[in-house]
């Protein structure tokens, strides 16, 4: 179930960022997803479904890395055109969609290609001393543990280029396995009693617009449904990592750190709260 919620965690996050007027003015980058070119690096289930989630939120995925191949295109790449032909194919080579590509001795330089957004979601230390100094993206998104290296963060903190970390970034696919593990615990899913309930709500609300005088005929059935469980599961992981990153936000600010140092001191807090109330027997 949670095999693509840690690359739609990556967009609600970036989304969030880009929202932020205040914190995109800091680091010089345009408010809004839509038309943002992104450069994903790893095509997996992180980099994949990332990029798929970039694209359906109106961002423009302009490169693809994986380590024996690359491809870029300046007006975007059709992710699922992409991935079909790299399964059957075993790379990104010779894609019909692609306008430059690049071969496995040569793959990782497209990810110093003028973007918006970098994504680094296969491997630790893909980002380091040696290369930093060359990415040309705004804001890097890290998919994976570890893949910016503590000398290549502070270079690109030196080039006011904005890190949203992989401690909260990445955290979709853990925070869905939670809910699950809720799930499991209470036996029931997810809108079992409330559905039916929020539908007559809606219906209600529907008729009396009708009744006022108000045309409803053509309301969508959207409007007049109740949350699915696939609703509330993506509603859910929404507001957490949102809220994780708000409140990095506030902390970076209060004490003038990076995303980074705010996320690490967020964590050891709760963790010191929970401790303090509960004790260790947890």
């Amino acid at each position: 179930m949670c095999i693509h919620f840690t690359g739609l965690g990556i967009v609600y996050v970036t989304r969030a960022f880009l929202e932020n007027e205040v914190e995109c003015k800091k680091f010089g980058i345009a408010p809004g997803i839509k038309g943002k070119r992104v450069i994903v690096q790893g095509f997996g289930n992180v980099g994949y479904h990332a990029a798929s989630f970039f694209q359906q939120k109106g961002a423009l995925v302009v490169g693809v890395v994986e380590y024996n191949s690359a491809v870029y295109n300046a007006k975007g790449l059709d992710v699922e055109a992409l991935k079909a032909h790299q399964k059957k194919m075993g790379t990104l080579l010779d894609f019909p969609g692609g306008h430059r590509e690049l071969p496995m001795c040569k793959a990782w330089e497209l990810m110093e290609e003028d973007c918006d957004i970098l994504v680094p979601a296969a491997m630790e230390r893909s980002i380091h001393k040696e290369n930093a100094h060359r990415i040309k993206a705004r804001l890097i998104c890290e998919g994976a543990n570890g893949p910016t290296t503590t000398a290549a963060e502070e270079i690109l903190e030196q080039k006011g280029v904005a890190i949203l970390p992989d401690i909260l970034t990445n955290s979709g696919g853990v925070t869905v396995s939670y809910f699950e593990w809720l799930k499991n615990l209470a036996h029931v899913g997810f809108g079992k009693l409330t559905r039916r309930w929020e539908e007559q709500g809606k219906q209600g609300f529907l008729q009396a617009l009708s009744t006022a005088g108000i045309n409803t005929a053509n309301a969508h059935r959207s409007v007049q449904k109740g949350a699915t469980e696939k609703d509330l599961v993506y509603s859910g992981l929404e507001d957490t990592i949102c809220k994780g990153f708000d409140e990095i936000v506030a902390t970076a600010r209060e004490k003038n750190v990076s995303y980074r140092t705010a996320a690490y001191v967020n964590a050891f807090n709760k963790m010191h709260g929970t401790y303090n109330d509960s004790g260790f027997t947890i």
